[in-house]
């Protein structure tokens, strides 16, 4: 039964139903897992299998091009499967994946005649390729719909509960299941996000069912990494193979597909960046992309020159193999993922000159039920053999084993920074000279490096300088600065500590461990840091103010005000310490003082983006609005000059254009509090269209839930949990507004297409078949020029249907702002379908 729609204030109309024979499974779990309101008019997963299946079948069609190609392909296979693996290898090697999911095209593929001839087509053209190549062996296949995120809900029939298509075919004594999605991947392979998940399994004869992809792929995964070489006069040269089955296998052929071979002695010297110790790379091979049969492999040479510090006939070696991998952790999550279940392996054989032999580590053997881990390292005839092997029996622990797994990944982080102890007669030592043990020279030429700009290339000689003298009085905080540059935050911290045993009043280290800290988010480990730097050196001139923007962070406000004001005394011409004392005075309630702050900041940097600092700060304050909105004119007025000056560099216009729809979010938040509710919503709408950042989309679905528009609210909430930058109270506002939290992921997990069909525009026609990108250039009052980037000039004839149709960017106002807009164009004969990229490519253009 259906009662009447009823208009809410937002416009939506809203019914009421009621469903009469509903009968309800109650031996099913999904329903504990996802809640929420969705309508679909299919009644059974048979009747969805048959619609699809409709959609989908005539698109097989075998045309005499397809009969060709197929029997081509087969030609002199010995075995069915063989065949099959053929024809498969085809579609996933030649035609090219391109996405276009748009309108009926969502669910329905391009016949199989035009993908051949095209050489291009997303998962449900691939599927139809491949089938109707099957059907010419007189081999049946069925298209099979799956979910890369989650299990399809039961409670749900419904073709939106799938996003990817994938072929089965059912044999003898097995079932095939094919995705022939990636451009180059081994035969019956699948990514580790299907393996395992529910699917819908629509065969030609017979009703649809739901199955289970399989969980395993069918070879075993492995990383195998072997190293053979020798000492030789002070120089260690290795022969590296690398060699991948599984999940990294496929990638690694991406790359190297698309990778011309004029860039491989470029890819080959950053190698080394993986490897510990020093060393340079070279002389890169690896096998053909395409052969899928095998494990993919490189093979690489590696010379550490002066690689040895002898000091009394002996020398610390570290193999330079790489750390085994462990994957993400996640420390707020329920579980801890390691990996895919796989077997590493390292080795190394170092083959050592007559005079030195080896003093060996300690071998490791660790067994847990989620992995099993063990080194050897063994002395034969004169070389050293060192073997590392992990075994990854679980993709995950559950939270109460998180200790027991940290410790296991702690044991084997150390067994690989163990060294090998080199002993050497006083001849042999001779004739392996180490690098020369002049300390100061080495951390005179790190610290050259740093300043200009090559954090490793600094990391590696102060690296030296301490290997020749661990208890230098500098380098420990020099390598600390360094590892902070390459974001190796660990390590930073590590050698600011070092640092700090050999020197507790050392002028510099605490203030330095405390930024390792805070950009670790440690910030009570930093706030201490910085108290201890201000008690050794109570005027230094950055901790006062590291303390206070700590404290900030902290919503210490009080404490941050005061670190600030001795900030700004000690170094009164810092305009970054004004703008932030600003910041805590707007927190503290003062806040004519803190626009004078802002203003001095202002006054003595006006090229940085202090005006938006201190717009920002005065809205969500709630203070001196007056003065914020003046602030955030400043900032458009900035952004715009910005783009003025800014020429045809990409990266320059790109930041302008950005700080463009940061200025309208500012100005729209601003009027927001300001209670001017409807220009609020114009300038939050326009900044949500140009930047798509998860920050302003907060701020407009705010407006439209002041506004009373609930159904724009909630929409905009689901949209913004699909974007970048989400703030973390967005999945708790959308929650309060819809009652419950599954009901809020039900909305984020539909708001995946939303976003992609907010971007997309039916142009009511056809045109040239295939695909083109556009750049458009648009004003608040249409389109003004359009230019085909890449493809056939003969889609610049839709250029009268493009400037007639309303491109999803929006403006404020009627500025004189031109923006340019990259946009994909996809075309049959019957429909042509045009989408406007992701926002970060959109690249504006004052008119001048």
């Amino acid at each position: 039964d259906v009662k009447p729609a009823v208009a809410d204030s937002a416009g939506w109309r809203v019914y009421h139903w009621r469903w009469t024979n509903l009968a309800i499974d109650t031996t099913r779990t999904t329903l504990q897992k996802r809640e929420g309101i969705e309508i679909t008019t299919f009644r059974s997963w048979r009747d969805l299998g048959a619609w699809y299946g409709d959609l989908e079948r005539p698109r097989e069609t075998v045309t005499p091009a397809i009969q060709a190609k197929a029997q081509d392909l087969v030609k002199g296979r010995r075995t069915l499967t063989d065949s099959i693996a053929a024809l498969f290898t085809f579609v996933s090697d030649h035609i090219r994946y391109v996405a276009l999911n748009f309108g009926v095209g969502r669910f329905q593929p391009r016949t199989a005649a035009d993908v051949l001839a095209n050489e291009y087509g997303d998962c449900k053209d691939k599927h139809v390729l491949l089938a109707a190549l099957l059907h010419v062996i007189g081999v049946p296949s069925a298209p099979v719909l799956i979910n890369t995120v989650r299990d399809p809900d039961s409670a749900v029939v419904s073709p939106s509960e799938f996003d990817h298509v994938i072929t089965l075919v059912p044999m003898a004594k097995d079932t095939l299941w094919l995705d022939a999605t990636p451009d180059v991947a081994p035969f019956q392979f699948l990514w580790y996000e299907l393996r395992g998940r529910r699917a819908l399994v629509i065969p030609a004869s017979g009703a649809a069912r739901l199955g289970r992809a399989p969980r395993n792929l069918p070879f075993a995964p492995t990383e195998d990494i072997t190293m053979r070489g020798g000492l030789t006069g002070g120089t260690i040269a290795l022969g590296v193979r690398f060699s991948e089955r599984g999940d990294g296998e496929v990638l690694l052929r991406e790359v190297f597909r698309t990778l011309p071979r004029s860039s491989w002695p470029a890819m080959a010297a950053r190698l080394d960046d993986n490897l510990p110790g020093p060393g340079t790379t070279s002389d890169l091979d690896a096998a053909r992309p395409e052969d899928t049969d095998s494990a993919f492999w490189m093979t690489f040479r590696l010379t550490q020159s002066n690689a040895l510090t002898w000091k009394d006939s002996r020398a610390g070696y570290q193999p330079p193999l790489p750390a085994m991998s462990f994957g993400l952790d996640d420390s707020t999550a329920d579980t801890a993922h390691i990996d895919v279940l796989m077997h590493q392996a390292r080795r190394l054989v170092l083959g050592l000159p007559a005079g030195i032999t080896a003093n060996l580590p300690i071998a490791i053997s660790i067994d847990r039920d989620y992995a099993d881990y063990r080194s050897t390292y063994t002395l034969r005839g004169d070389s050293v053999e060192v073997l590392r092997t992990l075994d990854i029996k679980a993709p995950f622990v559950l939270k109460s084993r998180r200790d027991d797994f940290r410790a296991f990944r702690r044991t084997v982080r150390n067994d690989e920074a163990q060294l090998i102890g080199l002993i050497g007669t006083a001849a042999a030592v001779a004739a392996t000279p180490g690098p020369k043990a002049d300390v100061d020279e080495l951390v005179r030429r790190g610290n050259n490096s740093y300043q200009s700009g090559d954090a490793r290339g600094a990391a590696d000689l102060f690296g030296q300088a301490l290997a020749a003298d661990p208890k230098n009085q500098y380098a420990w905080n020099d390598l600390g600065r360094a590892y902070l540059d390459l974001r190796m935050l660990d390590s930073a911290a590590s050698a600011f500590r070092r640092q700090i045993a050999l020197n507790p009043f050392d002028q510099y280290a605490y203030n330095n461990l405390g930024l390792a800290q805070w950009r670790s988010n440690d910030l009570p480990g930093a706030a201490s840091s910085f108290r201890k730097e201000i008690e050794v050196n109570p005027l230094d001139q950055y901790a006062h103010s590291n303390l206070g923007q700590v404290d900030l962070l902290l919503k210490v406000d009080s404490e941050a005000a005061r670190e600030l004001a001795k900030a700004a005394v000690i170094t009164p011409g810092d305009a970054n310490v004004h703008a932030n004392w600003g910041r805590a005075l707007v927190r503290v309630r003062q806040a004519d003082s803190a626009v004078a702050e802002f203003d001095r900041a202002i006054s003595m940097a006006p090229a940085r983006p202090y005006p938006m600092v201190a717009a920002r700060a005065l809205s969500d304050g709630g203070v001196r609005l007056d003065k914020a909105e003046v602030y955030a004119h400043a900032a458009l007025d900035a952004a715009t000059a910005s783009l003025r000056n800014a020429g045809e560099e990409p990266n320059r216009l790109d930041g302008a254009t950005f700080s463009i729809g940061f200025a309208w979010d500012q100005l729209g938040w601003i009027l927001f509090r300001e209670g001017k509710n409807a220009e609020a919503e114009r300038y939050e709408n326009a900044a949500w269209s140009l930047t798509h950042q998860g920050s302003v989309g907060d701020h407009l679905a705010q407006v439209y839930q002041k506004e009373g528009k609930r159904s724009l609210a909630i929409r905009t909430y689901a949209l913004v949990l699909n974007a970048h930058n989400t703030p973390t109270d967005t999945r708790q506002r959308l929650t309060t507004l819809v009652g419950s939290t599954r009901m809020a992921d039900q909305y984020g997990d539909s708001a995946r297409t939303w976003l992609m069909n907010d971007r997309t525009i039916d142009l009511h026609r056809g045109g040239p078949e295939g695909t083109a990108m556009l750049r458009i250039l648009t004003t608040p009052h249409g389109v003004t020029k359009i230019e085909v980037v890449n493809g056939s000039p003969d889609f610049k004839t839709l250029s009268p249907a493009i400037e007639r149709a309303h491109l999803p960017v929006v403006f404020p106002d009627t500025a004189t702002l031109t923006l340019p807009v990259r946009a994909l164009l996809a075309c049959s004969s019957e429909r042509c379908l045009l989408t406007v990229t992701e926002p970060q490519f959109i690249t504006p253009v004052i008119q001048q």
